[in-house]
């Protein structure tokens, strides 16, 4: 029954705090959440006999490919692969 009534008591504290908290916070307009990134980003190039590719996560462009086979480009994930060794 204690316990039943510590809450009863506690739960109008808590729920002020938390309306609080909305009051202040900083919003994100549309295009800067789409820049978040969370200090995440992973770039990698690899170069074999037979081919070479490059892959990367938000991390921005690659290097430009008029011969890849395989060309995908957006903001989070973009891929370039090629037939042959080094770099277009």
């Amino acid at each position: 029954m204690k316990k039943t009534l510590y809450g009863a008591i506690a739960l109008p504290l808590l729920m002020g705090i938390g309306m609080a908290q909305q009051s202040w916070a900083a919003q994100l307009s549309d295009a800067q959440m789409d820049k978040v990134t969370a200090g995440f980003g992973f770039s990698e190039t690899d170069n074999a006999n037979s081919s070479w590719t490059q892959v990367s996560l938000y991390s921005g462009a690659l290097t430009p490919c008029t011969v890849c086979f395989l060309n995908i480009s957006n903001p989070a994930l973009s891929i370039e692969s090629k037939f042959g060794p080094g770099a277009p």
